[in-house]
């Protein structure tokens, strides 16, 4: 999901200084072999939710309308079809085609990324790299289309690391709609309570929990509490921390 991390990069600095904090454990915590990590990418990977907003915003302002700062929260996970639709709505304005709004929406978006590049979440890579060569299948559940995920994963030399993806425009019900890791999980031939989705936004949580995967809460867009509230299975801050988790489960998962 998308999440703004601009906030918590002093807290970031201070922290990396200090003892790794507390990871939180929801108490209904299953315990069954990880096989996969399905990562989210927008505020997972890349801290790319701004972007994601300005160029909606854009598209927006071309249609005579600014959209409210609280309306974003509730399209984070959201595919870019189910953001217009409910911005449009919420202003009580008629929804040009939707495919119209989402070429438009990411050519400004391309533009964007073109001048200031793909921001990355702190570890993000690294950890990818790390569960590449720790796990069987490693797959991306993502809201944004195919032709964005093209861009972020060429930028960060992704590629190489994931076995199936799935997009937005392959979905016919966006998140917090299970499907996408139900076409996640089926891609990568295992059950969902062998995946671990990791995950940054209400929208993205509860569909992986309706999917029946296990789920690690990302405090990059919302905080801890609320993430665990959702039903998260565990939360960290960091990348590292979740290695460090794993790490601790592989001789029994592997």
């Amino acid at each position: 999901m998308r999440g703004d991390l601009r906030a918590r990069k002093d807290a970031d600095k201070t922290r990396a200084l200090s003892p790794l904090p507390l990871i939180l454990y929801n108490l209904r915590m299953p315990m069954s072999p990880i096989q996969a990590i399905i990562f989210d990418m927008d505020g997972v990977i890349t801290d790319t939710e701004p972007l994601h907003a300005r160029a909606e915003r854009l598209v927006c302002r071309e249609h005579g309308f600014e959209p409210l700062p609280e309306e974003w929260d509730k399209c984070k996970g959201k595919t870019s079809d189910d953001v217009f639709r409910q911005l449009f709505g919420s202003h009580g304005l008629p929804v040009p085609p939707v495919a119209d709004l989402i070429g438009l929406k990411t050519e400004k978006y391309s533009a964007l990324t073109a001048e200031e590049g793909f921001p990355q979440v702190p570890g993000a890579v690294d950890f990818i790299k790390w569960a590449r060569r720790r796990f069987a299948k490693i797959a991306l559940a993502t809201s944004s289309n195919a032709a964005i995920q093209q861009m972020v994963f060429d930028g960060l030399g992704l590629h190489p690391y994931f076995d199936a993806v799935v997009t937005g425009d392959e979905l016919k019900r966006g998140k917090p709609d299970p499907e996408a890791y139900f076409k996640a999980t089926a891609k990568i031939g295992l059950k969902p309570d062998q995946c671990l989705v990791v995950e940054d936004s209400d929208n993205g949580i509860r569909a992986a929990l309706s999917a029946g995967c296990q789920v690690c809460g990302l405090t990059t867009s919302f905080p801890r509490e609320r993430l665990l509230a959702l039903g998260a299975h565990m939360v960290v801050d960091r990348f590292v921390e979740l290695q460090s988790l794993l790490e601790a489960r592989l001789p029994k998962d592997l």
